[in-house]
């Protein structure tokens, strides 16, 4: 058996935990099969209900939104290859901000794909990035299971990596991960914290920027996480102007700081 704690915040925001407990023996494997007549749902429709639309947030440094499921990723250009910063939600549309991102800079290869954490909507396409040939970027703590997501088997309905076999490629980030070739640097840093304890930021020094998922989400009326983060961000000591958020609107680094300041609402 096992025990699991469940958490749950009321209309105060007042943390509740309660304790359920499974009782113990096995499963009956009967449980785990295939009904005789399972059909299979259909292969996903070729069109999305919302494509990535792409806006330049800085010179070499690319924004796709896809605004129907509140997600971003960011394309960013070195002077041989590019970068995409999140896979989001699944293989479709992981893939349709793959292919776009070829098409802003046919001459540089996409190679490398940072993740900033592993719940579902920021690394459901990172099996179709690694079929496509990605070295993901990671934090540290991530890498064991996305090196075991890679060798799950996809038969009931074959993924883009079923189809397409690659081996994984994982790079880590432990304090802290620099990729720069002169013309563009990106600094990743791990941000600790209640909502993942494996989670990476990006900064762009040059531009001033930072990339950030969760932790802060713009306008929001609750900021569970923010204050804990704006604490982290000033002992990097980090030149911020604006924060770029994988869910939300791009907004200055004040609003941010005004935001992960305010007391929360009691009600």
């Amino acid at each position: 058996g096992f025990s699991m704690t469940l958490y749950e915040r009321d209309a105060h925001w007042t943390l509740d935990a309660r304790r359920t407990d499974a009782p113990a023996g096995a499963l009956p494997e009967s449980l785990l099969a295939l009904p005789v007549t399972f059909e299979p749902a259909p292969p996903q429709a070729g069109e999305l209900t919302g494509k990535p639309v792409f806006v330049p947030v800085a010179a070499g440094i690319w924004s796709a939104d896809q605004e129907d499921v509140d997600s971003r990723s960011l394309v960013v250009e070195f002077a041989d290859h590019l970068m995409l910063i999140e896979a989001p939600q699944n293989d479709m549309r992981a893939l349709a901000v793959i292919a776009k991102a070829r098409e802003l800079r046919p001459d540089k290869p996409l190679t490398q794909l940072v993740n900033s954490h592993h719940h579902f909507d920021h690394s459901g396409g990172i099996r179709a990035a690694i079929s496509e040939g990605l070295t993901i970027i990671t934090h540290q703590g991530n890498a064991a299971l996305f090196e075991e997501m890679a060798k799950r088997p996809h038969t009931v309905v074959p993924d883009a990596l079923a189809k397409n076999a690659k081996p994984v490629k994982i790079e880590t980030v432990g304090d802290e991960k620099v990729v720069t070739d002169g013309t563009m640097t990106v600094n990743l840093y791990p941000v600790s914290g209640e909502h993942s304890e494996t989670m990476i930021v990006a900064y762009f020094p040059r531009e001033r920027l930072l990339v950030e998922a969760d932790v802060y989400t713009p306008g929001g009326a609750v900021q569970m996480f923010a204050g804990r983060f704006l604490e982290e961000l000033k002992k990097r000591n980090l030149r911020i102007d604006r924060i770029v958020p994988l869910h939300g609107k791009v907004v200055p680094y004040a609003q941010f700081v005004k935001e992960a300041t305010s007391p929360s609402p009691t009600s």
